[in-house]
C-alpha cells in the first residue's frame, strides 16, 4: 500500500514572515524566531482567539511542526503573531547534499559505485558530526530530492536505481536512535529512516534503494519515546540557517460580504 500526505489550500489570505535569531531562548546562536502577520482580506472572523489556527513546518517536517490560535495583536484586518515561544525553532544547519548520476563515475559525495548480482550500489564517504563547529553557508534545497540521469531523455522511466549507503562516524547516542531524514524518506521518522549502530566499526548505517538524482539529507536523533528530531547532537544548530517554511492558515469563518 503506498500512503501520501496533501493539503488542498485556498489562498483567501495575505501571510507575511519573518525569521530572527533574536529569541527568548538564546540570541544569535542555536534559535530562530518565526514572526506573522495575516491579512485577512475576504474573511471575518467573530472571534479570532478561538477561530484562527496556523501551522508552520520548517522545511516540510511533520515531526516539528508548530501551532498557534491566539494571535498576539489584531488590528483591523491584520493579524501578528509575534515573539510567541511556539514559534521558536532549532535553527538547524544546511543540509548534506549527495548525488549519482551515472554508473560509470562516482558523483558528490559518493565514494565508489558498483553493480553486484545485478544491483547497482553507490557507497557515500563517511558523514561526520557537525555540531560544535563553525556554520558554513552551502546551497541546499532544504531536505529536497530531485530525479535526474546522465545521458537519457526521461529520467523518470531511464534513471536507475542504486542501493545507497550511508555511513555516520559517531559514538553510540544513549538515550535514544538517530535517523535519515529528507525528502526522500518523506520526512518521516520510523523503522525505514532509523540507522543501526556497527560497534565493531564505530558508526551509524543506513542502505536504502533510491532512484538516480540529487538528495538533500540530514541526521536527526529521536529520543526513546520521542517523536521529534533533535538537530543539535549531530548537524548542530546555528541561527545564521537559511530554513524554509510552509505555513498553513485555518480559519472557520465567515467571507466579508
Amino acid at each position: 500500500m503506498f500512503t501520501a500526505c496533501f493539503s488542498i489550500v485556498e489562498p483567501l489570505v495575505d501571510i507575511q514572515a519573518s525569521i530572527s535569531g533574536n529569541t527568548e531562548v538564546d540570541t544569535n546562536l542555536h534559535h530562530q524566531q518565526v514572526n506573522l502577520d495575516i491579512d485577512m482580506r475576504e474573511l471575518s472572523p467573530v472571534n479570532p482567539e478561538t477561530e484562527l489556527n496556523v501551522f508552520v513546518y520548517q522545511n516540510n517536517r511533520p515531526d516539528n511542526a508548530a501551532h498557534v490560535s491566539e494571535p498576539t495583536s489584531i488590528r483591523g484586518n491584520r493579524i501578528s503573531y509575534t515573539n510567541n515561544p511556539a514559534l521558536i525553532f532549532p535553527a538547524g544547519n544546511e543540509y548534506r547534499r549527495m548525488d549519482f548520476l551515472s554508473s560509470h563515475y562516482n558523483g558528490l559525495h559518493v565514494q565508489e559505485t558498483s553493480v553486484h548480482k545485478y544491483q547497482h550500489h553507490a557507497i557515500l564517504m563517511p558523514d561526520y558530526k557537525r555540531s560544535n563547529q563553525v556554520y558554513q553557508y552551502d546551497h541546499d534545497q532544504n531536505g529536497r530530492f530531485i530525479i535526474r540521469c546522465d545521458n537519457c531523455m526521461d529520467a523518470d522511466t531511464e534513471a536507475d536505481y542504486f542501493i545507497v549507503h550511508f555511513t555516520l562516524i559517531s559514538d553510540s547516542l544513549p538515550g535514544g536512535d538517530v535517523h535519515l531524514n529528507g525528502g526522500f524518506l518523506c520526512n518521516a521518522l520510523n523503522k525505514k529512516s532509523k540507522m543501526d549502530y556497527n560497534a565493531e566499526k564505530g558508526q551509524y548505517e543506513k542502505s536504502i534503494l533510491l532512484k538516480q538524482g540529487n538528495y538533500d539529507y540530514q541526521y536527526l536523533f529521536v529520543p526513546t519515546n520521542g517523536t521529534t528530531g533533535e538537530t543539535a547532537p549531530l548537524e548542530g544548530d546555528y541561527f545564521q540557517t537559511q530554513n524554509e517554511l510552509s505555513l498553513i492558515h485555518i480559519c472557520r469563518c465567515r467571507r466579508r460580504g
